[in-house]
This record gives C-alpha cells, sequence and structure tokens, in this order.
C-alpha cells in the first residue's frame, strides 16, 4: 500500500533495472566493452549531477540549528512539544521551511514528542488541533494543548503572515506569561 502517490516511482526504477539487467544479460559483447560501458555511465553520472531544485533545498544542515532546539534539549521533562504554525498539507508546500517534516525532522534535536507529528493521513485530532492552533494564544487553543501535556510551544514568527504575527505579539503581550516570537 502506497500512501504517497510520489512513491509510486520505485516501480519505474525497478522495472528500468530489471529492462537493463536483461539486456546486459543478452548482449554478446566482450567483457572489455561491458566494463567500459559502465564506467562511462558511472562517469556520466558523477560529472553531471542532478542539482536539488531550489524549492527542495529548505533545511541547511551545514548551518548550526535555531537555539530553540538545543535548549529544549537541555530540559528534562518528556512533555510534548508543539511548533506553530501548523500548516494545511495542501500538497503545495508554499512555505517549506513551515512543513510539518521540517518540524518532525528537528525534533531529533531534542527528542521530544511533538503534537504536530503524523505521517500519510491526518488523523481528525490534528485537524482540530491545527484549527485551533491558528487563534493561539486563545484559551481553547491552550486548554488542548494543556490536555495534551503541552508544555513548551515553540512558535516560528517566521512563518507568519504579519497580521498573524502582529496579532500573536499583542495577545501574547496580554497574557504576559510567555515570550514573543522569535
Amino acid at each position: 500500500n502506497i500512501r504517497a502517490t510520489s512513491r509510486a516511482g520505485i516501480f519505474l526504477a525497478l522495472s528500468l533495472a530489471l529492462l537493463s539487467a536483461l539486456a546486459l544479460t543478452r548482449w554478446n559483447a566482450r567483457p572489455r566493452v561491458v566494463a567500459l560501458t559502465g564506467a562511462l555511465a558511472l562517469a556520466e553520472a558523477a560529472i553531471v549531477p542532478i542539482p536539488l531544485p531550489g524549492w527542495a533545498q529548505v533545511v541547511d544542515t551545514g548551518q548550526p540549528p535555531p537555539p530553540v532546539y538545543p535548549w529544549l534539549a537541555g530540559r528534562g521533562s518528556d512533555l510534548p512539544v508543539v511548533e506553530l504554525p501548523m500548516m494545511e498539507d495542501d500538497g503545495l508546500f508554499r512555505r517549506p521551511a513551515c512543513d510539518e517534516s521540517v518540524y518532525m525532522l528537528r525534533s531529533t534535536l531534542h527528542w521530544k514528542r511533538l503534537v504536530n507529528g503524523w505521517a500519510g493521513g491526518e488523523p481528525e485530532g490534528h485537524k482540530t488541533a491545527r484549527a485551533l492552533a491558528k487563534r493561539f494564544p486563545s484559551e481553547d487553543s491552550l486548554q488542548l494543548f494543556r490536555g495534551f501535556g503541552v508544555r513548551y510551544v515553540v512558535l516560528h514568527g517566521g512563518c507568519l503572515g504579519p497580521n498573524q504575527r502582529a496579532r500573536m505579539e499583542r495577545d501574547l503581550a496580554e497574557r504576559g506569561d510567555a515570550q514573543p516570537p522569535a
């Protein structure tokens, strides 16, 4: 069962590999010609690598992680963390650096459980959390997160629109118990 259609490319790669193997077994060339052909194919792959498109280069692993992740790693509790904003999975990746998959990847820097984490089909509970998270720090969103046992909310200010960011900063300042987004 393939949940993501983009993974179906494995069937194409498998069939091409099988056809190539079949062609090589029926090819009656001298071993040196086969070895030279293989070496040329490898050289071509090394000389002309296929670069990743810019939209796919989201996480630069050469850069140090954002400071919040080592800070979270130093917290002893095993309580879950929520990272906001929770973007809708529409398949368009309008803001790839704010995607749930990036949050899950970076969670390996602190190994805390995430409220955000899911794969494949989006569960109803996540849809509810995403809808309430849009109004963070509303009392409903805080109550939901407390119900999950969340102690820390990581708010990625660069992923918010200017109006949403201004509203959250104002609401957080009114609450007085949180730091504004960085």
